[in-house]
């Protein structure tokens, strides 16, 4: 709400509470019973705390409004990025077939070799080496 409005209110709700106050000592007349205190025509309301208290709402409604911009803005980094990753991996396809090579005597230089060449290692025991790499089918004419 705007401030005007939100004054406006203030200022109703206490004429308001005047007029009632005013009309229950009618009320007691008739009936016989002692009249309560009756506050003047103009009746003041110090709205000077309700004012602090919207300029602190105000200020903190900025706030929020900073916070949810600055995540928004990170989502659609995000967004981005992970929109970028994908575009990556779909260019990755893994190879329907294999070709493997056993290296039988194991040497760093003969592994380093075949890892040049595009061999990946992917299992190791004391007497061999078990390397693959995608079979590359030649095209056929």
């Amino acid at each position: 709400m705007k401030r005007q409005h939100l004054i406006m209110t203030a200022v109703l709700v206490a004429v308001v509470a005047a007029m009632l106050i005013g009309t229950a000592g009618h009320t007691a007349e008739k009936r016989g019973e002692k009249e309560q205190p009756r506050l003047d025509a103009v009746t003041r309301v110090d709205v000077g705390p309700l004012l602090n208290k919207i300029d602190d709402l105000e200020a903190e409604i900025a706030r929020l409004r900073s916070t949810t911009e600055e995540i928004g803005r990170s989502l659609k980094t995000i967004q981005e990025s992970v929109g970028d990753m994908q575009d990556s991996m779909a260019s990755l396809k893994r190879p329907d077939k294999w070709q493997y090579h056993f290296l039988y005597r194991v040497s760093k230089t003969a592994a380093n070799k075949l890892g040049e060449q595009g061999w990946e290692c992917i299992a190791a025991h004391t007497n061999y080496i078990l390397f693959r790499k995608p079979l590359v089918e030649e095209p056929q004419e």
